[in-house]
This record gives C-alpha cells, structure tokens and sequence, in this order.
C-alpha cells in the first residue's frame, strides 16, 4: 500500500483548521441592492391653544393655513397630534378649524403631558435610494456612500420645502432667521425642525412691520 505524501498529508490536516479560523471571523453586511423604496417626510407645526379655547385665535389660524398651504398639496397626509391634560379637546379644536378651511385631516396620537401642546404634521411620502435611508439599517460598514442625500434633510434644511416643485414670488428670505435656523440645524446635528425657522420668521416680520419710533 502506498502512503500518500508528507505535504499531501499535510494539507488535508490544514483543511479542518482553515474552516474552523473562517467560522470565526465576523459576517459582513452585504451592501443594499440597488434600487429605491418609500420613507415617509414629515414637517410639523405648533399651534398654539389657550386653556378651555374653542375656536382657533385669528393669527393662529392664519399661520396654520399659511403652513399648510406652503407644504400640504397633492400626495400629502395632514395629522393632529395632542398631549397634555386637555389633550383631546385641544384635538378636537384643531381638527374643526381644518375642517372649516376645507382640508381633511386624521386624529392622531394623545399623550400626557403637564401642559397642553397641539402639533399639525404633514406627511410626504418620498422615494429614496436604498443607500440613502435615514434608518441605521441602511449603514454599511458604518456611513452611508459618499455625497449620499435625501429628501428628509433637505425637507429639514429649507424655509418651504413646497418651493422644491414650485417657486414662490417672494423677495430674499430673510437673513436673520435663515442664519438662525442653520446655526441650529449644525449645532443640532440636523434635528433643526421647521416650526423653529417659521416662529423666527415670524418675529422678523413683526419687529420689521412695526412703526419707526418718532425721531427727537
């Protein structure tokens, strides 16, 4: 009988001890395939309501269709969200002024709260590639593709997300409350919502439209 060779011999040792070290190494993540999928885009805005108020106050509702005009539309979903003591019928409030400007809109969540706070959210549903999703999930070996972006931050990032798919005739937005709104969204980490751009705007449009105080 012949006996195999001292280096064959050696190889087949080998064999068990490769698959063992193979079965140690850790699994990496296979990169997502090509192709786009569906995230929902969702912009809210504060209204303000005082305590046992039943109808919205005149500047409140201005602002609220002022929101909804500027990023509602078609493709859009609009949901009344409520927390606090009188959580529900602060809802409920919201809801019939929506329905006095004709814009159907969902009850959403009520959650507790020490004071009463009433938030109109507008859904979007957007298409991003696969790469690009704002979920932990889409990381592959810890980052997204370089110069990856998204429609959730730049929803973040401008004033009107509307003025993406349609111009507004509007001057130059206003340089304080934009320089405002992008320090916060940098020292935020991109968590800069646009109820804080839009409350800046505000105050600007008021201290600009006030009347010059008389000169000695």
């Amino acid at each position: 009988m012949k006996r195999p060779a001292p280096g064959h011999l050696s190889g087949l040792l080998g064999l068990p001890l490769l698959l063992a070290l193979t079965a140690c190494l850790p699994e990496r993540e296979a990169p997502p395939p090509d192709g786009f999928e569906i995230q929902a885009v969702e912009l809210e805005h504060a209204v303000a309501l005082a305590p046992g108020e039943t109808a919205l106050a005149p500047a409140e509702r201005t602002a609220l269709a002022d929101f909804l005009a500027r990023n509602g539309g078609a493709g859009t979903t609009v949901r009344v969200d409520a927390e606090g003591p009188s959580a529900a019928d602060a809802q409920a409030v919201v809801l019939g002024a929506l329905r006095g400007m004709a814009i159907g809109s969902t009850a959403g969540h009520l959650a507790p709260g020490a004071e009463t706070r009433v938030r109109v959210a507008v859904v979007r549903q957007a298409y991003l590639p696969r790469a690009c999703r704002a979920d932990a999930e889409a990381a592959v070996e810890g980052g997204r593709p370089l110069g990856c972006s998204n429609a959730l931050n730049l929803a973040r990032m401008v004033d009107a997300p509307a003025d993406l798919t349609a111009g507004r005739p509007l001057g130059p937005a206003p340089a304080g409350p934009v320089a405002r709104a992008a320090l916060r969204y940098l020292e935020q980490g991109g968590e800069a919502t646009l109820s804080e751009a839009t409350s800046d705007t505000k105050a600007s449009s008021v201290s600009s439209t006030a009347a010059p105080s008389p000169s000695p």
